[in-house]
């Protein structure tokens, strides 16, 4: 395998295991357990679920959770928008 390929591998894998998502930082860097757990539980996970997956990396957390968690906030996006709009 080229140079050229194994760097463009490479990339693919941070993409696919979250690191370049733009919720990483947030998640890893600033929300805390209870903040967790709350967006575990907007996302479909189960209480045991989000107590489990509320200490993990964002990395670490499966892909589907993590787009779990970021459909949740859209929806709660959409809502809260429609709440505060009139």
């Amino acid at each position: 395998m080229s140079a050229a390929a194994v760097v463009h591998l490479e990339e693919a894998r941070r993409i696919l295991g979250g690191e370049r998502d733009p919720l990483r930082p947030v998640w890893d860097q600033q929300a805390t357990d209870k903040e967790r757990r709350l967006l575990l539980a907007m996302a479909g996970a189960t209480m045991a679920e989000a107590q489990a997956w509320s200490g993990r990396a964002w990395c670490d957390l499966r892909p589907e959770v993590r787009s779990n968690i970021a459909g949740g906030l859209r929806r709660f996006k959409a809502w809260a928008e429609r709440v505060t709009s009139g």
